[in-house]
């Protein structure tokens, strides 16, 4: 080989890459702190009630066990379908999170209601868990998938409702 030869570089064609064309971000964080909340109210979840049918509960811890349960319900019922939508890459998919928000944080207080009524009945023994919690996680989520650009992005509108 010359020293006068000049290695020629392979031709290629640099693609710009949109930073939004992927999950990241918060919508990354909001997918994995679903699926986490999904393994552990799965296992709680199971738990219950596989420690309800094997006998492991007093007469009357049964109603406060199955009442635990109902409280778990929204929190499973929103992760599931949180990681289901965040698989769906389309337009309407923010508007069907933000719906399904709508629904958990519905349900959340209308099972705390239920559960505090019992309560001051005393046919329950344990004050159900506050609702404010999922009242705050609805409203930060709600606002993210109204006005992110991760979300407009990726998906390719942002909520409306």
């Amino acid at each position: 080989m010359d020293n006068n030869e000049v290695y020629e570089a392979p031709q290629s064609e640099v693609v710009a890459m949109d930073k939004y064309t992927h999950i990241g971000g918060w919508l990354r964080f909001y997918q994995v702190i679903n699926i986490i909340s999904i393994v552990i109210f799965g296992a709680f979840f199971i738990a219950g009630i596989a420690f309800w049918f094997l006998g492991y509960y007093e007469t009357g811890e049964h109603a406060d066990m199955l009442a635990a349960l109902v409280e778990s319900i929204p929190g499973i019922f929103i992760s599931i379908i949180a990681v289901k939508y965040l698989t769906m890459k389309a337009p309407e998919t923010p508007n069907k999170m933000v719906k399904a928000l709508g629904y958990y944080v519905t349900a959340t207080i209308l099972i705390y209601a239920v559960l505090f009524y019992l309560h001051k009945t005393e046919q329950i023994s344990e004050k159900p868990l506050s609702f404010w919690g999922s009242v705050i996680y609805y409203y930060i989520w709600l606002s993210y998938f109204k006005k992110s650009k991760r979300v407009k992005g990726y998906f390719g509108a942002n909520a409306d409702a």
